[in-house]
């Protein structure tokens, strides 16, 4: 699934954390989810070392995607607390 600016694309979503792939430069981004709404926090870079362009140089705009794939996530079917899921990830 492609972000809005169609520069990225979801790799996973998960309760506790989201990654996502910028399409050009290859790098990836893991940032924690947390709260209530969830909220995007820590970021972990993955460089593509073949790519000349600092993976820093667009940490906010990965932090943009990230935020807006848990938004479309948590008002599509964001689960009842305390209902286990029956499929997809869970944490335990």
């Amino acid at each position: 699934m492609d972000d809005a600016s169609g520069k990225f694309v979801l790799v996973m979503l998960r309760a506790d954390q989201v990654r996502v792939h910028h399409k050009k430069t290859k790098h990836e981004y893991k940032f924690h989810v947390s709260g209530d709404p969830p909220e995007v926090g820590m970021c972990a870079l993955h460089p593509n070392p073949a790519a000349p362009i600092d993976p820093r140089n667009y940490r906010e705009e990965a932090r943009a995607a990230a935020q807006w794939f848990v938004a479309k996530r948590s008002a599509s079917h964001m689960p009842v607390l305390g209902v286990r899921p029956s499929f997809g990830w869970i944490n335990m």
